[in-house]
């Protein structure tokens, strides 16, 4: 299977979340150019999100490989449980939101990135690879 749609959609989201803490650095904090990137960022991993729910997990799903077949299954569960914290947290963080208690949202929003990178680092360095290779 050919992932490298898959890898340049994880280089956006890096290149989002970035400009995301980037914006978090500034004092003070911009909620307008705050909230706006995290409308970016969400539109970006629910289009990445919808891609492999359409392309990679059914196909992995459906291999006779039970290595991969289980991590896929593993990491499509996994990915449901981060997708409801994350619209739960991109829900909670409006302008005014962040504007009321900005250091609870910065608090967040470092876990949210964290949880993200890893699932990226995750994902491009167990699953892609093996839905490569098996495929």
């Amino acid at each position: 299977m050919d992932i490298s749609k898959f890898l340049h959609q994880h280089e956006e989201a890096l290149e989002l979340l970035q400009r995301l803490e980037d914006h978090c650095k500034q004092i003070p904090l911009n909620s307008r150019e705050v909230s706006e990137s995290l409308v970016g960022i969400a539109a970006q991993l629910k289009f990445h999100l919808a891609m492999e729910d359409k392309f990679l997990y059914p196909k992995a799903s459906q291999s006779s490989d039970a290595e991969l077949k289980s991590l896929s299954h593993h990491m499509s569960d996994e990915m449901m449980e981060i997708s409801k914290v994350f619209d739960k947290y991109v829900n909670a963080w409006t302008k005014s939101s962040i504007d009321r208690d900005s250091a609870k949202f910065l608090a967040e929003t470092a876990q949210i990135i964290a949880a993200i990178r890893d699932r990226i680092e995750r994902e491009e360095g167990h699953l892609y690879p093996l839905a490569e290779a098996r495929l």
